[in-house]
């Protein structure tokens, strides 16, 4: 027997984000690829933001074949003004932003850290730090906001560090009442 859930239950989230305007950087694939076709198919616009130029083009055909707003630009994240060019161009193609997510990231050598090559730490620390400060601070620029706040979300390589706030005392301990 098939559990279904009646459709009055279910919320319709295909215009959850109607009339926004999203820039998401490392969105040629992967989780920024995911994360934009989601806000896509909730009915913001997308900009799809790579270093990889050809990559951004190839996923933003590929979203607008879905039915999803998209365009694609080049940007490198760890370069201020290539950041400030991709908002620019959000605020062109849409008239607005109103939601980043910086997903852009890399990885670098497993390797203890007397090993590490220093050339490797500053491209992962551009590109996972930097980057992020460099795509909030143009972002949230008042001549960037001309709908409401523009709101941030950061990618998973900085987020699951992040120490979790302390259990409210009403809580009971197998309740993970942070989801």
């Amino acid at each position: 027997m098939a559990l279904t859930t009646p459709s009055a239950l279910v919320p319709d989230y295909s215009t959850e984000f109607s009339g926004k305007a999203a820039l998401v950087t490392g969105a040629a694939s992967g989780i920024g690829l995911a994360t934009a076709r989601r806000l896509g198919a909730g009915g913001a616009g997308v900009v799809i933001a790579d270093h990889n130029a050809e990559g951004a083009e190839k996923a933003a055909a590929e979203l607008r074949a879905e039915g999803i707003h998209a365009a694609a630009v080049a940007v490198d994240v760890t370069r201020p003004e290539s950041v400030e060019a991709a908002v620019a161009f959000a605020v062109d193609t849409f008239g607005g932003l109103h939601l980043a997510v910086n997903n852009a990231g890399v990885g670098g050598p497993v390797v203890p850290t007397g090993a590490y090559d220093i050339d490797a730490y500053n491209r992962v620390v551009r590109t996972n730090l930097d980057g992020v400060f460099h795509s909030c601070a143009t972002s949230f620029r008042p001549s960037r906001r001309r709908a409401r706040a523009a709101r941030s979300s950061t990618s998973p390589r900085s987020s699951a560090r992040s120490p979790r706030p302390a259990r409210p005392r009403t809580s009971p301990p197998s309740t993970a009442w942070w989801d």
